[in-house]
């Protein structure tokens, strides 16, 4: 029993306390993701748990057993309702709480009987198994799962198997009196090391590639609007150019705030980027699903509209008049915020830089045919 001393009196809770601090630290340097918050609190419960668990076993105390089993599935609770958090799904508490109130009732209604302890541990294991099952639902959810997140889905598998099988080693052992087998002890020792341990990679993994894609989006995104900037623009419209017969289909809106500068000057930056949110928000109000939209920068922005969607000219003609009409008392002085807006649609075999040049080119047109308006390349860009 020296072993297994060793392993529920140190490995188990160093272990959990190693994750838990790792944890906190890559929460507190981002702070993005709650789910790592969660995750938090479910190590440092398990470290609990374990600390418990050692001395329930060192002084035989039903008080101390009863805590680390209700420390242990709190834990399992916290990594499944992290998982929710993490997949956008409801946590389902109801569930969750039902199987832990059922796992302890259980585990209270075999307090004297003569085989109690084994018949606490089949309970108890039944009941992680379940919250198991549940964050195999949630991970499950995801249609197009990548491969970091198939990996967790693995490591799930595992540990729910892992969990029933104990009451079967108990069932199998055929052993009498108030004690687990051997065999049960040595099991759950090392079967706890590789659930913690495993688990904790594949969460750390999650993690890593939860920050890269931020990094990514951040890489591709407007700060001001939460638009695609130039580079991230650039990116999806050339997929959306190239892919699945899309090049005919679409058509480029480019806008640009008529007399910004003026804005600025007169009003302050501050009132000029809340122009230029509300134009980035007119945009996403009134594009159909599929249109790409950025900010190339300044004042300009650029939309990529597939037109068997909408007609790029009933488009660019609703952003202008709800443009128009939300910042027509944006200014105590009676000064008026406009966009003139260019609308190119794209030739067979034309590329991004080509179609952004005739868009550029429309909106070139439609500043000096006044501004406030809307132009386009040729005639087959004219509403019809």
């Amino acid at each position: 029993m020296v072993i297994l001393d060793v392993v529920i009196g140190i490995l188990n809770p160093v272990m959990s306390a190693i994750f838990a601090v790792s944890l906190y630290f890559l929460w507190r340097h981002d702070r993005q993701h709650p789910y790592v918050a969660i995750l938090v609190a479910s190590y440092t419960v398990r470290t609990l748990c374990f600390i418990v668990l050692y001395f329930s076993l060192q002084h035989d105390t039903m008080a101390l057993r009863l805590l680390a089993n209700v420390l242990i599935l709190l834990a399992a609770t916290l990594v499944a309702v992290a998982l929710a958090v993490r997949m956008g799904r409801a946590p389902g508490y109801g569930v969750l709480l039902a199987i832990n109130l059922l796992t302890m009732l259980g585990w209270w209604l075999f307090v004297d009987s003569a085989r109690g302890l084994q018949e606490r541990g089949i309970v108890v294991n039944l009941g992680i198994a379940a919250i198991c099952a549940v964050m195999l639902r949630h991970v499950h959810s995801r249609t197009s799962r990548t491969p970091v997140e198939q990996l967790l889905y693995f490591q799930i598998w595992m540990a729910l198997l892992l969990f029933l099988a104990r009451p079967f080693i108990i069932m199998a052992s055929g052993s009498a009196g108030n004690e687990y087998p051997l065999f049960y002890w040595v099991f759950t020792s090392v079967s706890d090391v590789i659930i913690a341990s495993t688990l904790a990679v594949a969460i750390f993994a999650l993690i890593a590639s939860d920050v890269m894609g931020r990094m990514r989006s951040d890489a591709l995104t407007d700060v001001l609007t939460g638009l695609l900037n130039r580079r991230g623009f650039e990116q999806e419209a050339n997929a959306a150019l190239s892919g699945g017969g899309g090049g005919q289909a679409a058509a480029m809106i480019m806008g640009d705030l008529d007399h910004f500068k003026q804005i600025n000057d007169r009003h302050g930056h501050g009132r000029g980027d809340r122009v230029i949110r509300l134009f980035a928000d007119k945009l996403r109000e009134h594009a159909p699903p599929g249109t790409v939209i950025g900010r190339l920068g300044g004042e300009e922005f650029v939309a990529l509209v597939m037109r068997d969607r909408i007609s790029p000219h009933v488009f660019a003609e609703r952003v202008r008049a709800a443009f128009s009409a939300d910042a027509a008392g944006a200014f105590a002085d009676g000064m008026r915020s406009t966009a003139s807006i260019g609308i190119a649609a794209a030739k067979d075999g034309e590329d991004y830089p080509g179609l952004l040049e005739r868009a550029d080119a429309a909106l070139y047109q439609a500043k000096a045919a006044g501004r406030d308006c809307i132009w386009p390349a040729s005639e087959r860009d004219l509403p019809g």
